[in-house]
């Protein structure tokens, strides 16, 4: 089973999923930061109205001194404070007050006293299905020792804690979708110039290769994209152009062998000719078709040559030699011509492709065909 291909996120997808990890993880950072700066302002106010209420048992247990007063003195401490609760217990372990509606025995033994109240040592704790937040701390008043465990109860602020974290959470989501939504309407606008510089080339077709693009009124991102699609467009339009000229002289030159061929044929074919007469036509049609020959080999070579497959092997090529084989080759043919062929001075040896050397020595020798006419 072949495996499929994974298609690569899109550019606003690849920015949105960078966007949204950015935003949800703010967001995170920021809810966590508000919750526990409303937290820490509820432990501090709570810690403050601890520090008044143990103020006031202190100096109620320093003013009275008769034991048989003392809860009496104790319930009057406190006034006007909600949700408070306290308990006073002697050096001997034995309660001497308790506020009605709560039970301090377990945190007068499991936490120690403090000397100072405050936001970060206060403790939590829970009894009977409530919750509250606390502190120990020991008075010595003469030769009396007490310890005193005042908390207040933290329902009120564990419910509005509660509501607050829902209602928080809520407006940083509707906060990060807005956030996101804006996000893509920017990326979408900002992506805007590329949709019309796609727009631009996909109207630029073979017969419009003089187009360019207008990369000064682009924005600096796309300026080198354009400048890189006008330098492609402009080597297209010269291949082009060559591609054109090189059909029209191929043309030309076909035309005048087949030319012959078609005249010197027609001719032919038009009285009655001797044995030597049509020898004489065959030779003729078999030179302009070994000229036809020599053009469609020259096509093919100059073909590979532009697209690479040709691969020159680099030998040593003593330049005298090759000339000398050439006259050699060529050497009947001079005569014929009453040309005289002569090889003077000396060359160091090159480094070449020998076939290619003999290619282009050839075409310099070779002597321009004559137009036959019948």
């Amino acid at each position: 089973m072949m495996a499929t291909e994974r298609r690569p996120l899109s550019l606003t997808a690849r920015v949105m999923v960078f966007v949204a990890l950015a935003i949800g993880i703010s967001l995170v950072l920021i809810g966590n930061l508000v919750l526990g700066a409303v937290e820490r302002h509820f432990a501090e106010q709570d810690a403050d109205e601890l520090v008044v209420i143990n103020q006031a048992v202190a100096q109620t247990l320093q003013r009275v001194d008769d034991p048989l007063r003392l809860p009496v003195a104790l319930s009057q401490a406190v006034s006007g404070h909600h949700g408070v609760y306290f308990q006073v217990w002697n050096g001997r372990g034995q309660l001497v007050f308790a506020t009605p509606g709560a039970d301090f025995a377990q945190a007068i033994v499991a936490f120690s006293p403090v000397k100072r109240i405050h936001a970060d040592n206060l403790a939590t704790w829970h009894f009977d299905g409530n919750a509250y937040r606390g502190v120990v701390t020991r008075f010595v008043s003469d030769s009396r020792e007490y310890r005193i465990a005042t908390a207040i109860g933290m329902d009120f602020h564990l419910h509005f804690l509660q509501g607050f974290r829902r209602s928080l959470w809520i407006i940083m989501l509707l906060t990060g979708g807005v956030t996101l939504l804006a996000a893509w309407f920017g990326v979408h606008q900002g992506h805007a110039p590329l949709r019309g510089l796609s727009d631009e080339m996909r109207s630029i077709q073979a017969d419009r290769l003089h187009m360019r693009l207008d990369f000064r009124s682009m924005p600096l991102e796309l300026r080198d994209l354009a400048s890189a699609f006008n330098q492609m467009i402009e080597r297209l339009e010269d291949s082009f152009t060559r591609l054109s000229h090189f059909s029209a002289d191929i043309a030309h030159e076909l035309r005048t062998p087949l030319t012959n061929l078609i005249t010197q044929t027609q001719v032919a074919l038009g009285r009655a000719r001797t044995l030597d007469e049509y020898r004489e036509l065959l030779y003729s049609n078999l030179e302009e078709q070994e000229r036809l020959a020599k053009m469609v080999n020259d096509m093919l070579w100059l073909a590979k040559s532009d697209h690479g497959l040709l691969k020159p092997v680099q030998v040593t090529l003593d330049l005298a030699t090759e000339v000398r084989e050439l006259f050699d080759f060529f050497g009947a043919l001079a005569e014929e011509k009453h040309i005289t062929l002569s090889l003077e001075g000396q060359a160091p040896g090159v480094m070449g492709d020998r076939a290619m050397l003999r290619r282009a020595s050839f075409t310099l020798f070779l002597p321009v065909p004559e137009e036959r006419s019948a």
